[in-house]
C-alpha cells in the first residue's frame, strides 16, 4: 500500500514537473490571433495594394507581379516568424497594453465578431492602400520637392566637414 501511494505521488509530481508552464496573457493573445499568419497576411495585403499601383505605373505584366509577390511573401515569412519575431511582437503588445487589456483583447478576438475582424483586416488594409495610393502618387512630387528644399537649406547652413564628406 505504501509503495503504491509513493508511486502515485512520484508519478503525479513528475507529471507536474514536465507540464508546460502556463502561457502568458500575451502568448495567449498571439495564439488567438494566429499572429504569424495575420501579420504576413496583413503585410501582403498592404504590399498588394502598393504593388498594384506600381505595376500599373511601370507597365509590369501580371507574371512579373506574381513573381515579385512570391518573393515578398518569402521576405515576410523570414521577418515575421520564429521565436525572435514572436518575442518582438509580445514586447510591442506589452509596451502598449496592460495585462488586463491584453486579456480583454484576447476575449474579443475569441468571439465570432473578433474572429471576423481578424479575417477581414488584411482585406481592409488592401482596400485602404488602393484607396489612398492615387492621392499619394498625386502628392508625392510636391512632397519630394519640399524635402529637397529643406535638405538643401540645411546643407547650405551647415556644410559637411571635408573629412566626413562622401566621395
Amino acid at each position: 500500500m505504501k509503495k503504491s501511494l509513493l508511486l502515485c505521488i512520484c508519478l503525479f509530481a513528475g507529471g507536474l514537473a514536465s507540464a508546460e508552464p502556463e502561457k502568458t496573457a500575451t502568448e495567449k493573445l498571439l495564439d488567438v490571433i494566429h499572429y504569424e499568419e495575420f501579420t504576413i497576411d496583413s503585410a501582403m495585403a498592404a504590399f498588394d495594394g502598393v504593388m498594384t499601383q506600381q505595376a500599373k505605373a511601370q507597365g509590369l505584366p501580371k507574371e512579373a507581379v506574381a513573381e515579385i509577390r512570391v518573393e515578398a511573401k518569402k521576405l515576410y515569412r523570414r521577418l515575421f516568424t520564429g521565436p525572435a519575431a514572436k518575442r518582438q511582437m509580445m514586447d510591442l503588445y506589452e509596451r502598449h497594453f496592460t495585462e488586463e487589456e491584453i486579456v480583454e483583447i484576447t476575449e474579443f478576438y475569441s468571439t465570432p465578431l473578433g474572429r471576423k475582424a481578424l479575417v477581414m483586416m488584411p482585406t481592409i488594409m488592401q482596400d485602404a492602400m488602393k484607396t489612398i495610393m492615387p492621392a499619394v502618387q498625386r502628392e508625392m512630387p510636391a512632397f519630394e520637392q519640399k524635402v529637397t528644399e529643406i535638405t538643401e537649406k540645411y546643407r547650405q547652413a551647415t556644410p559637411i566637414p571635408e573629412e566626413e564628406a562622401p566621395e
